[in-house]
Parts: C-alpha cells; structure tokens; sequence
C-alpha cells in the first residue's frame, strides 16, 4: 500500500509526541534533522553533478522530487517543533544559499535609502560581508530578518548616525568581528573630532552607559561561537578610559614640573613646522617611538608665530602633506641655520 507524505507528516508528528521526556524527544527530532540535512546536500550535489545533468531524465526527476519531500520535511519540523530543533546546527548548502541570496537583496534595498552622510552605507556593507562569511544556523534565519526588518524600520524616520549605528548592532548583539571592528573605528572617529580629553572623557563615559543600557535588552548572540557584542565594546571604552585618565595624569605631572609649558612660539606656519619637524624625524635627529608622539607633543605645547594654537588633527595633516611653497621657507631657515654653522666652524 503507497503511503502519502500527508500520512508520513501524521504519523511522524504522533510519533514524536508520544514521548515522554523533553531529552528524548529533541534527541529524536535532531537526529532526523541532522540525517535530513545530509539528504539534501547529497540530493543537491547529486542533481548538479555531470552524471545527473546527462542522465535520466525519470532518475532526475525522481531524486528532485525526492529532494523537495526532505525539504517539506526539514520545514514541518522547523514550523511545529522549534524548540526541539538544534538551532545553532548549519543549514544545509542548498538552503544556506537562498537564505543568503534573499538577504543579500533585503540589505541592498536598505542600502539604496541611505543619505549622504550616515553610517547606514557603512553598515549594510559590513552586514553583507559577515553574511557571506559565516555559514547560516537555523537560529540565525530569524534574528537576521529581525534585524534587517527593524533597520529599515528606524532608517524610514531619519538617518542613521554614529550613536543609533553602535546602540542597533549591540541591541542585536550584532558579534560578528567586522561588526567589532565598525564600532571600534566609529568611536575612534568620534573621538578624533574632540581635541580636549576631558571632553573624550565625557563622551566615553556617556557611550559605555549606552553600551551597558543596551547590552541589557539584547538579543541572543547572532554568531553563537563568537563573544557577546556588549562584553567586547564595554571591555574597548573601559581600556579608553583607563589610558585618557593616564593621559591626563602625565600631562598634569608635566604641567607642574615645567613652568616653560605652551611658552614657546615658532616664527613658521602649522605646514612649515610640521614639515620641519618631519626633516628632523626622518633624518633621525628627533627620536620617537610613534609618529602620533610628536603630534600630540608639539600641538599641545607649541604655537605658531602669532600665537595661535595648534591642534593635533592640524598638525598630523601638515605632517604627512607638505606643500612646495612650505618646503620652500623651511629650506630657506635650513639654509640660514647652515650659513650660522659655518661661520662659527
């Protein structure tokens, strides 16, 4: 007697519940998950295999149909018994390839709203590369159509900047290393636009609250094998605290012991200086561990010729940029300087 899949459905699902303990019965459904899962890659590789695509065509048609019953399968234990179901075990190929495909293209309509100026380009591209990194889990087909339904959501009222951009991805404990990286290089940024580092300071105490506030509703891991998004951002503001509190020890200290501090004026533009200074790098008359050394050292302690401050972000570019007319002046000086040198020789 031919038994229909309608009856193999029923008798599976009787079946199942008849079991007594909780153990047993997601040992039972992860079994058949998993030998499911096999079925449909070796189905799958068998269909797109030279000896199939020249085959049969009866063979061919019976492995797809086949092919599609194991997948209706996978599917009813999904849709009736999820909790049963090893959600943190990889979707098989065939499967992992369209759910991939169908969020490559709900990310690349996000991505075409993004305005000129938020992060929202930034972060479908680095959502888009994570996506073709990892192989997807049967958890992970829900919390990304979460997040990817909740970003379109919040880029429809405005756009998307620094802030909203570390609080979304930590909410959805985005921890996938480039999602890391982003925020790591977005707080960098923010830091860089604030010269004063009482006032980094403040600003990195007022993201480390956000941070905790929104590790606190966050979702499940999205890449179970990887640290939580919160714990690694709470952990990277800790350490910048800790070393702009160090900072501002060291440049008290200084200010103390040295009554000369921001005292001294350079008869040279921030271009001329900074290039002047480079020469003496370079050549190795100034030695420094970094390069970042001797901006901070000569924009915190230096002016130019009409007193006006000098600031490290200034400073940095004049340093790595140099000008024919500042290349000029600064040789005029060194010519001076060496025209002094041999008279005195």
């Amino acid at each position: 007697m031919r038994i229909t899949l309608t009856e193999v459905r029923t008798n599976f699902k009787l079946t199942a519940c008849s079991g007594s303990a909780t153990e047993t019965l997601k040992n039972y459904f992860q079994a058949h998950q998993r030998f499911l899962g096999l079925l449909v890659d070796g189905i799958s590789a068998r269909l797109w295999s030279k000896e199939e695509t020249t085959g049969p065509v009866l063979r061919k048609n019976l492995l797809e149909h086949l092919l599609t019953e194991c997948e209706a399968l996978l599917s009813f234990i999904k849709n009736h018994f999820p909790e049963h179901m090893d959600q943190k075990m990889t979707l098989p190929d065939q499967k992992a390839y369209q759910a991939r495909e169908k969020l490559k293209e709900k990310i690349y309509q996000i991505s075409g709203t993004a305005e000129s100026g938020d992060q929202l380009s930034n972060l479908a591209a680095m959502m888009e590369a994570a996506l073709m990194d990892v192989q997807p889990v049967y958890r992970s087909e829900r919390l990304w159509d979460k997040i990817l339904t909740d970003l379109e959501e919040i880029t429809k009222k405005k756009p998307l900047n620094a802030v909203q951009a570390i609080s979304f991805l930590i909410m959805h404990n985005f921890n996938h290393q480039l999602g890391t990286k982003m925020i790591y290089r977005i707080i960098d940024e923010q830091l860089h636009l604030i010269p004063d580092p009482e006032k980094q300071l403040n600003e990195l105490m007022l993201l480390e609250k956000a941070v905790v506030q929104a590790s606190k509703t966050s979702e499940k891991k999205l890449f179970p094998g990887l640290p939580s998004l919160g714990n690694s951002i709470t952990k990277y503001i800790g350490a910048e605290i800790k070393l702009i509190k160090q900072i501002n020890r060291l440049i008290q200290r200084t200010s103390i012991s040295d009554p000369f501090e921001g005292c001294f004026a350079f008869s040279l533009s921030v271009k001329q200086l900074a290039y002047f200074i480079y020469l003496q790098v370079e050549t190795g008359v100034l030695i420094t561990r970094t390069a970042k050394q001797v901006h901070q050292y000569f924009a915190n302690r230096f002016t130019t010729f009409d007193g006006t401050p000098i600031s490290e972000k200034s400073f940095k570019n004049a340093y790595y940029s140099h000008a024919p007319e500042d290349i000029q002046k600064v040789i005029e000086k060194l010519s001076q300087m060496l025209a002094l040198a041999e008279e005195n020789y």
